[in-house]
């Protein structure tokens, strides 16, 4: 009797034992109980953070969801240091409500995984405090966060009145927060769930609030952005003399409207990205005619280039690239492995200081008016003179067309029509006039043709 009640008893703690191990199981790893209290995977300011100490105390607002593995903080001051250890891969999440400041003062990196811990995606999560912006400020005496795999911004939005910033790799190979010229950290980043986007004019963020009129203060109606796939950002005749634009974009379309002058006094690049794996793209909308100059003054033998830091350039097939500071003029392009714009000779590549982006010219200027290939199709916008350039479609002939052109009311000073063309056929329809000190059609090609026509109904004349 004494040994079947005995073998029962035994019987009985196992199977307690094993019911206390399958609710270990069942557990989350990092917050298995230690008495009452579980530790989780989280340490802050050095001190772990456990179901003990969360919300109360110096960790006052501050919680700790294991399943999901996330850190809330809700009107926190003064964290310190945060290092996890959650997991070797997946994501771990900051979750932030109201006014929150994490500072690490010890010489150290502000927010980061635990050795071994760092294949894992930081998400920063923001949450509005019914209709009052929420702000998280992290300050590091070496850097803000480092070693995640990837930073990922959820309800959240970098917000900085300094260069733009980005998290991503240094020339050391570390991932962490890097400033806008990319070679030195930021000791503080801020996020606020206010919409704002990585993208600085003349020291302006543009936000969703400011985007229809970026710089509204000092140059009204100048800037608009569009955030979207293709993030476009129109200038509409700005000239700034300053910062120019930087960029923590993913892509950049700038489309350009009217002359633009970027130009600056400092040894600063005046289109610039912090995110190398971005590419730059140029495009043209609007009646009038689209024209960029970059200019720095410091005219520098060695870096800033004026555009640097994209992966590539992309210009419209109708714009080209004149160099303004040599003469001869070198030819510009952009160094897709050195990341900047250079000029180059026939010997050596220089950064570019001082350059034009505009329609190509063509060799043929109407009453001073240089013909390129945004104002060929109606030189001066009245219909009466246009130019198709030579081309395999139409066998490799120049034709200007003038069309009851009357230039003949004023007396042009000097040579009216000027080519610097292989051949030149002009087309005369109606009643044409000019009136110069020089000649009508002054040509500057050695050997070149010129033959009159007319295609109108009736006979055209000049």
């Amino acid at each position: 009797m004494n040994n079947r009640f005995n073998n029962q008893r035994d019987l009985t703690r196992r199977l307690r034992q094993l019911l206390v191990l399958f609710v270990l199981l069942l557990m989350p790893l990092g917050s298995w109980a230690q008495g009452q209290v579980i530790y989780y995977p989280i340490s802050i300011g050095g001190t772990p953070l456990t179901s003990e100490n969360e919300n109360i105390g110096p960790f006052s607002g501050v919680t700790y969801d294991d399943n999901a593995s996330t850190l809330s903080l809700d009107n926190v001051s003064n964290l310190g240091q945060i290092i996890w250890w959650g997991a070797t891969n997946g994501t771990f999440t900051i979750h932030f409500k109201g006014t929150n400041t994490i500072i690490e003062n010890s010489s150290s990196d502000a927010i980061i995984p635990a050795n071994g811990y760092d294949n894992v995606t930081l998400v920063l999560e923001g949450e509005m405090v019914g209709d009052i912006h929420s702000t998280l400020k992290i300050n590091g005496t070496v850097t803000p966060i480092k070693n995640f795999a990837s930073v990922t911004l959820s309800g959240a939005y970098l917000s900085s009145d300094n260069l733009p910033t980005y998290y991503g790799e240094s020339q050391s190979g570390e991932k962490h927060y890097l400033s806008g010229n990319n070679s030195q950290d930021p000791l503080q980043v801020q996020f606020t769930t206010e919409v704002k986007y990585p993208l600085w004019i003349n020291g302006k963020q543009v936000t969703a609030a400011n985007s229809t009129n970026v710089l509204s203060n000092t140059h009204n109606n100048k800037v608009a952005f569009s955030a979207g796939t293709a993030n476009i950002l129109e200038l509409k005749g700005l000239n700034i003399d300053g910062n120019g634009i930087f960029s923590g974009l993913d892509n950049l379309t700038i489309d350009l409207q009217g002359e633009n002058v970027l130009q600056s006094n400092d040894p600063l690049c005046l289109i610039k990205s912090c995110n190398e794996s971005a590419p730059l793209i140029f495009t043209t909308s609007g009646t009038t005619e689209p024209k960029l100059t970059l200019t720095n003054r410091e005219q520098l033998s060695t870096d800033p280039s004026v555009i640097s830091g994209f992966a590539s350039v992309t210009i419209p097939t109708d714009l080209s690239w004149t160099d303004n500071s040599n003469t001869p003029p070198y030819d510009i392009s952009y160094n897709n492995t050195s990341k900047i714009l250079i000029a180059s000779n026939s010997t050596n590549d220089y950064y570019a200081h001082n350059v034009t982006l505009a329609p190509t010219a063509y060799n043929l200027t109407i009453g001073g008016t240089q013909v390129n290939t945004f104002n060929a199709g109606d030189v001066f916008g009245d219909g009466t003179v246009s130019f198709a350039p030579a081309s395999s479609a139409n066998g490799n002939v120049n034709t200007l067309t003038l069309n009851s052109l009357n230039a003949g009311t004023t007396t042009y000073n000097g040579n009216y029509i000027v080519s610097n063309l292989q051949n030149l056929n002009v087309d005369l329809l109606g009643i044409n006039n000019i009136g110069c000190t020089g000649a009508a059609i002054y040509n500057n090609y050695n050997g070149a043709s010129l033959h009159f026509k007319s295609t109108d109904t009736y006979s055209g004349n000049l």
